[in-house]
């Protein structure tokens, strides 16, 4: 699962270059509801690739929410049986923070994204029957890092989140609070939009970040993977909020059949239970080995950068950062 960056690389190019063609021939902004799509015969889903959701396993496609991208392409076709060609869900590999603005825009049909049901994207969007009820959020740490007990023991230090998360969020009014308080805010540091939660996970892994906030269920299956961090789910937090995919608000007939699909594939579901053990629960398609073979070669470029970045005055952590993205670190 964990491929040579420039090959995943590759592959992402190949599939969104595929995805452009096939856009190119069909229009590529779209935004007409559901009768539409069956004639043009695609639903296209967007998404962001993820070790967990969407990955590759060499050229194959994988992960929970590619599986469930399938099994509704094949309810869509079993729903519409005298459409004439078959309907093809297509997925289309994007950033977190383009998410919202590619489907509002007609590059795709449906955000398929883990995503947090909030109340700010709710007018942006319309959310789906959630795939996942009463998620909470978890604070997860260096093992190192000072341990932390209480929301105020957060003012001061500095959480890595991406500003398009629900996270950010609940930073930003866990910060006016304290404010409201007189405690000094949360440094709120956002992490850049190509990182996923298990990249941020992995950066905590290394040193790189002390602390950030993940959904609960992400945070479990990644803690038995990355040996260095820490999980704090004693810590009153965001809680109680549901998972959903989203749709565009022109968009009933869309979201009714969408809906249907997930109240009969959502977590509790036969489907739904399969896919959250096998990808949630069942660690087995993480080769543990392969994910932690650059952690020496980590800690050894970190303190490369560290030591001249005291000797020319650059911020360390910027650099590090910028050299994760383009290459994990990988300086093979």
């Amino acid at each position: 699962m964990f491929m040579n960056p420039a090959k995943k690389l590759t592959l992402i190019l190949l599939l969104m270059l595929s995805n452009n063609l096939i856009a190119k021939v069909k229009s590529s902004l779209k935004t007409a509801d559901l009768p539409n799509m069956i004639a043009q015969e695609e639903v296209r889903v967007l998404l962001p690739y993820s070790k967990t959701f969407y990955f590759f396993d060499q050229a194959q496609q994988k992960g929970l929410t590619y599986e469930l991208g399938v099994a509704f392409e094949q309810f869509l076709n079993q729903k519409f049986p005298n459409n004439e060609n078959k309907i093809k869900v297509v997925f289309i590999p994007t950033l977190r923070d383009a998410l919202i603005p590619g489907l509002l825009s007609g590059k795709g049909d449906v955000i398929a994204a883990n995503m947090a049901v909030t109340t700010k994207k709710s007018e942006q969007i319309d959310f789906s029957t959630p795939l996942l009820s009463n998620s909470s959020t978890v604070l997860v740490h260096h093992k190192n890092a000072n341990p932390v007990n209480d929301i105020k023991q957060l003012a001061g230090k500095v959480i890595h989140v991406r500003h398009s998360s629900s996270f950010f969020e609940y930073l930003t009014e866990t910060n006016k609070q304290l404010k409201k308080n007189g405690s000094k805010p949360i440094n709120i540091e956002p992490a850049d939009e190509f990182y996923e939660d298990e990249d941020v996970l992995e950066m905590i892994n290394t040193g790189i970040y002390e602390y950030t906030l993940v959904d609960e269920h992400i945070a479990a299956v990644w803690e038995k993977i990355f040996d260095n961090i820490t999980v704090n789910s004693e810590l009153n937090l965001h809680d109680q909020y549901d998972i959903a995919w989203a749709v565009r608000k022109n968009n009933p007939q869309l979201k009714s059949a969408l809906n249907q699909f997930i109240e009969q594939n959502k977590k509790g579901s036969y489907l739904g239970n399969v896919l959250f053990n096998k990808y949630l629960k069942n660690i087995s398609y993480i080769n543990r080995t392969e994910a932690l073979r650059h952690d020496d070669d980590f800690v050894e470029t970190i303190n490369f950068i560290k030591q001249y970045a005291d000797k020319y005055a650059f911020d360390w952590l910027i650099i590090t950062a910028l050299s994760y993205q383009e290459s994990r670190l990988n300086q093979d």
